[in-house]
């Protein structure tokens, strides 16, 4: 079970690290990057809630059996939830400030 909760909150982390990249390297006309931003949103809503559900069922099974560490992983169901809600929201933003 940790096993899996870490390579589930790895596999969130990498592809919350991707599109933040990607996001922070938009290109082109102020129209390109936007209709490329509300392509990354669709896709974080789509992708983004799949692995993060992920993440949170392997953490359910965790605290179900009890379990409240893990040697597999440092990263935490709180962390992952900060990153989802959080980090990507306030990087949009810091980017349409930016650069408009």
């Amino acid at each position: 079970m940790r096993v899996g909760f870490a390579e589930a909150a790895a596999g969130f982390k990498a592809w919350m690290e991707k599109l933040n990249k990607e996001i922070a390297h938009l290109e082109g006309s102020l129209e390109d990057q936007f209709k490329t931003l509300k392509e990354k949103r669709a896709e974080k809503s789509a992708a983004g809630t799949e692995k993060f559900e992920a993440a949170k069922a392997a953490h359910e099974k965790l605290a179900e059996a009890g379990i409240t560490d893990n040697k597999h992983t440092a990263l935490t169901l709180p962390q992952l939830k900060l990153e989802w809600e959080g980090k990507s929201k306030k990087q949009m933003t810091n980017y349409f400030s930016k650069h408009i």
